[in-house]
C-alpha cells in the first residue's frame, strides 16, 4: 500500500490533555484525543468531567465517551456540541478498568456486540461528526467477539474502528496480537487503526506491514517520547532515525510543565501532575531512579529545570565519555 502512515495518539486517563496532545501533534501525530469522558457525567453537569473537554478554539481533536446507554450518548453530544466543536467522536469500548466494566461500559461492551452496534448507530444519526470505535479482541480467549462487534459498528456507520490487540482479561500485560488485528482488518471495508506495543518507530512499521493497516496508533510508546511520532515519519521515508538531544529533551520538558501551569492555574499542582511525565523523560537513563527520589519532593517549577538540566549533562558526559572508550 502507498501513501504515508496516519498517526494517532491514543485517549489515556490522565495523560492527553490539551498540553499532551499539543506536543505530541508537534511531533507528527495526526488524530489526538481527549480522555475518555463520561456521558453520565456530562448530562449530570460534572465540574470534572467537563474539565476534560479542554478543547482549544480551533484545535482539531476528538472526544472519547464513554457510556452504556444510546440515548446518554445522544444527551452527551448535544452539551458538548453547544459548548465546543470536535474533530470526531469515538466510543470507548476497550477500557479494562474494573470500575468502568463493573457499569457495562468500556470493554464489557464486548460482551454485548447487539447493544455496541445500537450505541453506534444511534449516535452516527444525530451527530454532524465522524464516529469512531475503540475495542479489543474481546472479553477473554474463550469470548473474542471483536471481529464481530467491529462488523456490527462498520454496518452501524462507524468511520474507523480502532483495535488494541488484547483482550480485556490482559489489560496491558503479554504481548499484543498483531494477527488477530490483521484478522479483523481483513473482514472490514472501513479503515482500521491499529494499536498495541508500538514502542519504537520500527514497531510502527513492523505493525503497518504486519496488519497491512495504513493508520498506526501509539500509547505508552508515547509516554516521556513525544519523538516516536518523529522517528516513525524519518524512517518510514527512509531516513536514519536519531534520539532527541539534552537542549531538546529540556525544551519539551520545559513547554510541557509551563504548559500545565497555565492548564491548571497552579505551579504546585502542575508540578505534582508533571512528575509521572519526569519519570518517563528520564526512564532508561543512568541514575533515574535517584533523581526520581528528588523529584517528588520538588513543588517549583524552575527547581524541576535545575535538577534534570544537571542530570541530563552528567548523563550526556557520561555517553560521551563511553563512546570515547570504544
Amino acid at each position: 500500500m502507498t501513501g504515508q502512515l496516519k498517526l494517532f495518539m491514543a485517549p489515556m486517563a490522565g495523560i492527553t490533555n490539551r498540553v499532551f496532545r499539543a506536543l505530541v501533534r508537534e511531533f507528527g501525530a495526526d488524530y489526538t484525543c481527549t480522555e475518555m469522558v463520561s456521558v453520565q457525567g456530562l448530562i449530570h453537569g460534572n465540574r470534572k468531567t467537563f474539565s476534560l473537554l479542554d478543547l482549544q478554539n480551533k484545535e482539531d481533536a476528538g472526544i472519547q465517551l464513554f457510556g452504556r446507554t444510546p440515548g446518554d450518548f445522544i444527551k452527551a453530544f448535544q452539551i458538548i456540541e453547544m459548548k465546543i466543536k470536535s474533530q470526531f467522536i469515538d466510543i470507548n469500548m476497550g477500557c479494562p478498568v474494573p470500575k468502568i466494566v463493573k457499569g457495562g461500559m468500556g470493554a464489557a461492551l464486548l460482551r454485548e456486540p447487539r447493544l455496541a452496534e445500537k450505541i453506534v448507530k444511534t449516535l452516527v444519526r444525530e451527530v454532524n461528526v465522524p464516529v469512531s470505535v475503540k475495542i479489543r479482541l474481546g472479553w477473554n480467549p474463550e469470548e473474542k467477539t471483536g471481529g464481530e462487534v467491529a462488523l456490527r459498528c462498520q454496518d452501524a456507520g462507524a468511520s474507523w474502528i480502532t483495535v488494541h490487540g488484547r483482550t480485556r482479561d490482559q489489560f496491558y500485560s503479554g504481548n499484543a496480537d498483531w494477527n488477530e488485528i490483521a484478522a479483523i482488518q481483513e473482514k472490514l471495508e472501513i479503515p482500521v487503526v491499529a494499536n498495541g506495543d508500538v514502542f519504537s518507530a520500527r514497531d510502527a512499521l513492523a505493525l503497518s506491514q504486519k496488519t497491512a493497516c495504513r493508520m498506526i496508533m501509539v500509547g505508552r510508546g508515547a509516554l516521556g517520547n513525544p519523538w516516536i511520532f518523529r522517528q516513525i515519519r524519518t524512517l518510514e521515508n527512509g531516513e536514519k532515525t536519531s534520539i532527541p538531544g539534552k537542549e531538546e529533551i529540556m525544551e519539551v520538558l520545559k513547554k510541557h510543565i509551563n504548559g500545565l501551569i497555565c492548564l491548571r492555574g497552579s505551579e504546585k499542582r502542575a508540578v505534582r501532575e508533571m512528575r509521572k511525565h519526569l519519570g518517563w523523560y528520564i526512564k532508561g537513563l543512568p541514575g533515574a531512579r535517584e533523581v526520581r527520589k528528588d523529584l517528588v519532593r520538588i513543588e517549583k517549577a524552575r527547581d524541576v529545570q535545575e535538577l534534570l538540566a544537571a542530570f541530563l549533562s552528567k548523563s550526556e558526559k557520561g555517553k560521551n565519555e563511553a563512546e570515547d572508550q570504544t
